[in-house]
């Protein structure tokens, strides 16, 4: 389904199609595509992309690299030794660039700023460094856009937007047991991807706990805002 049909399948059990309910329901479906990205790594998050490490320069900058999808990063291996680097803090960089400043093949990485992975060591050359990452999720805006959700499961847009839209319209009641439906259908998503990624791995390298244990809403840290 594209947005246009999924929103106006909103209006139409809302049985309000409107000029303000329908712009409610168009943001409630955004609003539930953020919710939906933000519960768990889904493994159609995921991507690939290549960075290439400077001489001498502690950084990459991301855009500059043509990666225009960016959002985090789930693993990072530079190929010439090869071997996984181990993502750590700014705090931590920052204190391993004072105890050593040595330039050699990147062991380490940290992620916290948007636009900037930082190594360590700095570069004393031109590694490839392989990125898995996730996708930036952007809110749908034309009528023909696809959601980056899968399409076996946009039904949860429209269970999350007619909820929401419910909820503007103070039907508070029937809006409660369409979240129980909503919440089903994202622990559904859950289940049928939590095989197809390496979560452990994940969780032991940026240090969060189980995802579906806390809830099923990924740590505020993973979060989009």
């Amino acid at each position: 389904m594209d947005y246009a049909t999924i929103y106006s399948a909103i209006t139409s059990r809302v049985n309000d199609a409107g000029n303000a309910t329908t712009n409610i329901a168009k943001a409630s479906v955004n609003d539930a595509q953020r919710d939906v990205c933000s519960r768990y790594p889904f493994s159609w998050l995921l991507t690939t992309g290549t960075l290439t490490t400077t001489l001498g320069v502690a950084y990459s900058t991301i855009s500059t690299a043509g990666i225009t999808d960016y959002w985090k990063v789930w693993t990072a291996r530079e190929a010439v030794t090869p071997r996984m680097l181990k993502r750590i803090s700014m705090d931590k960089w920052e204190e391993f660039q004072v105890i050593s400043s040595s330039s050699q093949i990147p062991t380490h990485y940290s992620d916290e700023y948007d636009d900037r992975i930082y190594w360590y060591p700095t570069p004393d050359a031109a590694y490839p460094i392989y990125l898995r990452y996730f996708k930036q999720v952007a809110d749908m805006a034309a009528d023909a856009t696809i959601s980056i959700i899968p399409a076996r499961w946009h039904e949860v847009l429209v269970l999350g937007g007619w909820y929401r839209t419910l909820q503007y319209l103070k039907e508070y009641g029937e809006a409660q047991a369409i979240k129980n439906e909503y919440e089903e259908k994202i622990i559904q998503m859950i289940d049928d991807d939590e095989d197809k990624i390496d979560l452990i791995d994940y969780q032991q390298d940026h240090k969060i706990g189980n995802p579906i244990e806390e809830g099923g809403i990924m740590p505020s840290r993973y979060r989009r805002s």
